[in-house]
């Protein structure tokens, strides 16, 4: 499904591990993969190796982890199995600061306010 007119951005769904229907979703720009996006979903490979293929990943982590929300560990233990290692992987709904407790420098917490580059011009994609 293409976002804006012109046909640069296109979003993919693809489906999470919830209790309710929930769905992740990889960005497109110019065709190129710029974006993979999870929240509120327990730890499922099948997932996992569809959103880790994107340059910036964005997933939901929590301590502990449940069925429905994956734990910082799982995300760690899962990314440390990639052999292409996304450039930069965040993690949302934590909870406060202080509930952002991992240990792993791989994995940031996305803060609210903070502007993220996921398109640099140059088929690469860095961060602010």
């Amino acid at each position: 499904m293409y976002l804006d007119v012109v046909k640069n951005f296109k979003l993919q769904a693809v489906e999470s591990q919830h209790d309710l229907p929930c769905y992740g979703f990889l960005l497109y720009y110019k065709d190129e993969l710029i974006l993979g996006f999870s929240a509120d979903s327990g730890f499922t490979p099948k997932l996992y190796d569809r959103i880790f293929e994107a340059p910036i990943v964005v997933v939901d982590g929590r301590t502990p982890s449940s069925k429905w929300h994956a734990s910082f560990d799982e995300i760690s233990a899962y990314l440390k199995t990639r052999e292409k290692k996304p450039g930069a992987v965040y993690v949302i709904g934590y909870g406060t600061t202080a509930e952002y407790t991992t240990e792993d420098s791989s994995l940031r917490p996305l803060q609210r306010g903070q502007y993220y580059t996921l398109w640099s011009g140059q088929k690469e994609c860095s961060e602010n």
